[in-house]
């Protein structure tokens, strides 16, 4: 009896789709973004068990919607490629193999602390930061 309540809890919970942030901050930042998207796209594009996708949210703890980040790229090996409007860890069986996030000023310490945390403690095998701007350290 307890079982069919928690999961029935859980059925009920809902995971948005978007998180109200700008995609990207720049038009270095998009660009880059975009360019780097499409070229992953493109080099995996014969292998169907290779997910390339950014800026898509990723959910991994099931039933809790605020365990949410939304990396700039991301890539996984070994599940179907298919479209997602949101990713559940729990469902896809895996989070993340590479993930790709576009640094700038105003992302720097987020993606060099908190998310680099968060990267390690799911599995991430290879974190890249690149940054919006080739002249900043």
């Amino acid at each position: 009896m307890r079982v069919e309540r928690i999961q029935g809890a859980l059925e009920d919970v809902h995971y948005p789709e978007g998180d109200g942030r700008p995609v990207a901050e720049t038009e270095i930042h998009r660009d880059n973004l975009f360019n780097l998207l499409f070229a992953l796209r493109h080099f995996f594009e014969h292998r169907p068990d290779v997910v390339v996708s950014g800026n898509l949210l990723i959910y991994y703890v099931e039933g809790n919607p605020r365990a949410v980040v939304a990396p700039d790229l991301f890539v996984v090996f070994g599940i179907p490629r298919r479209p997602r409007r949101i990713y559940n860890v729990w469902e896809e069986g895996k989070g993340p193999d590479v993930v790709i996030e576009l640094t700038s000023a105003s992302t720097r310490w987020e993606d060099l602390g908190s998310k680099k945390g968060l990267y390690e403690a799911l599995g991430v095998a290879s974190s890249c930061r690149f940054y919006d701007h080739p002249f900043r350290p």
